[in-house]
């Protein structure tokens, strides 16, 4: 069964199922005539197949694909994490039925059938064998990060995206909309950020960059909502935001960034954490943000912040006095916390990099654990909820192999079998041994050390399966719970087009996306190896140019 990622149970039985000339779908509950509509229009624009779809008060034999939303929880998914994206899924000779308690567990069951068959039209017909697959994903976050900050690109490849991950069954489309060389993201209430911050160097001729505007924005969100993917804006500060201060410099501690930066790394220009205008400014934008986007979730950054502009900024020296602070390091979590009150004000929630724990972690924040996995370890103990996304397992603008033509970040490697032994949870104190973290002991010994070494060429990332076995390292059972998770992460400094981001993404996102959903106990790298080769006939007909095998 080619079905990536593999689901927690299924069992065959006798006999197959063959599509007739006309395939009939039928759907039986509330919120799922969308997922009906979209599964015609793959059987029918993918496979030539004809269809028709039409709504029915319960599940009968007429019917070639039915799919059915249950008032209550099904029963077969009772022992099942996350029953909510749960289904089960019947292929019988006459019949296949779908069915979930929520509408999103019918449509995951949809697209397990749809990687079940085959990936073009063929010319004798299609058929499936007779099996049941009861299958629930192990953790609800299972993101993509794309850096638009960086790179630009445009709203069909976006759309396109979003068909990919919820193809994999990926749920968290994280967008990163700000960045120091660039602001993505149009506001009404400061034009200037998509007038001027929206674009980059290479002479006033040629420009380089690009934003979205609200509409299209709104158009993404929808598209993303309809195959039950919840999008989630990122707006970085307080570092990280040259593109905005080039636009408005009174933000700044020193007033004199007035270019759009052209370069990568680390800024030492940041909002000023002293002035009212830049909470002024913050807010009005995080409204603007908070009206787009109807998700719990806002992340805003709060990595690689400088703070030598605040040591030396009578504003800022004047707020760590005036609030009682220590230091910078207080002071950019009173910052954080500041906006975190603001945003749980409006009903939302925090979500910011593992930096956000230095002097203190805002109250009902998320961390995302991005220098491997202590921040994350850290926060679950202290009652926090984290998504774990360690560079050295996650970071998909990592080089592939040590080719001299190979892609990506010069710097780290990322290959696709260390992509597919990432485990979100930390081993249990009792269980941890050097090798269980990362599960490199299913590799060649010699050959997974240096995997994993070279993935610590990260700055600040200790490669998993090589950090200390102490307490920042494993966490207890009865605090694994707060693991929501995980996601893989695009940045986009050594990725500039459409081909590139293919290349990078895929087939590691495939691997990324079986790590996150599927029970540990059904992991088996050497079986995904042989999925992943009939499965990249669905990245062919989806048009993705993925790295091939090898």
């Amino acid at each position: 069964m080619p079905v990536i990622p593999w689901p927690a149970e299924y069992k065959t039985s006798a006999g197959q199922f063959h599509t007739p000339d006309v395939v009939s779908i039928s759907y039986v509950g509330e919120g799922i005539e969308s997922t009906a509509n979209l599964l015609r229009e793959q059987l029918e624009d993918r496979l030539q197949l004809s269809c028709t779809v039409a709504p029915a008060a319960e599940v009968g034999d007429s019917a070639t694909i039915a799919l059915v939303r249950e008032n209550d929880v099904v029963a077969s998914l009772a022992s099942l994490p996350n029953q909510d994206e749960g289904y089960e899924l019947n292929i019988r000779e006459a019949q296949v039925v779908i069915r979930g308690h929520e509408a999103h567990g019918v449509f995951n069951g949809v697209q397990t059938v749809l990687q079940m068959l085959p990936a073009f039209p063929a010319e004798s017909g299609m058929s499936l064998d007779c099996l049941t697959v009861v299958d629930s994903p192990r953790f609800k976050w299972r993101g993509v990060l794309l850096d638009v900050g960086r790179h630009f690109f445009e709203v069909p490849f976006i759309l396109k995206l979003l068909d990919v991950m919820a193809f994999h069954k990926m749920n968290r489309f994280h967008w990163h909309l700000t960045e120091d060389q660039g602001w993505r993201l149009e506001v009404k209430a400061y034009p200037i950020l998509t007038q001027k911050g929206a674009w980059r160097g290479r002479g006033p001729a040629k420009p380089y960059g690009g934003f979205y505007t609200q509409e299209e924005v709104r158009t993404i969100i929808q598209y993303a909502a309809e195959r039950f993917i919840l999008v989630v804006p990122e707006i970085e500060l307080p570092g990280h935001s040259c593109a905005a201060i080039a636009c408005y410099p009174h933000l700044s501690c020193t007033e004199r960034v007035t270019q759009v930066p052209v370069q990568w790394g680390i800024h030492e220009d940041v909002y000023c954490a002293g002035k009212e205008e830049t909470f002024d400014f913050l807010q009005t934008v995080l409204t603007e943000v908070i009206d787009l986007f109807p998700g719990t979730f806002i992340h805003i950054g709060g990595d690689e912040c400088p703070k030598v502009r605040w040591n030396r900024c009578k504003h800022c020296q004047e707020r760590i006095k005036a609030e009682g602070l220590e230091d910078e390091y207080q002071l950019q979590s009173w910052f954080i916390r500041r906006i975190g009150a603001f945003l749980k004000g409006h009903g939302r929630r925090l979500i910011g990099w593992d930096e956000i724990l230095e002097g203190g972690l805002a109250p009902d924040a998320i961390v995302m654990s991005w220098r491997g996995i202590t921040g994350g370890v850290r926060a679950a103990k202290a009652g926090h909820d984290v998504i774990m996304t360690p560079a050295s397992h996650t970071y998909l603008d990592y080089r592939q192999s040590l080719r001299s033509d190979e892609p990506g970040a010069w710097y780290a490697m990322l290959p696709l079998e260390i992509s597919y032994a990432f485990d979100p949870i930390p081993p249990e104190p009792d269980l941890a041994t050097p090798m269980s973290r990362s599960s490199l002991s299913e590799l060649d010994a010699d050959d997974a050390g240096d995997l994993a070494f070279a993935n610590a060429l990260d700055l600040g990332s200790t490669p998993l399966g090589c950090e200390r076995l102490d307490d920042d390292w494993t966490l207890p059972a009865g605090q694994a719970h707060h693991i929501l998770g995980g996601q893989a992460n695009v940045w986009t400094e050594y990725i500039g087009d459409e081909h590139t981001l293919e290349y990078m993404l895929l087939p590691r996102l495939c691997a990324l996306s079986e790590a996150l959903w599927s029970p540990k106990p059904t992991r088996d790298w050497q079986g995904f190896q042989h999925r992943l080769k009939a499965h990249l006939r669905h990245l062919d007909a989806m048009g993705m140019r993925y790295r091939p095998l090898g």
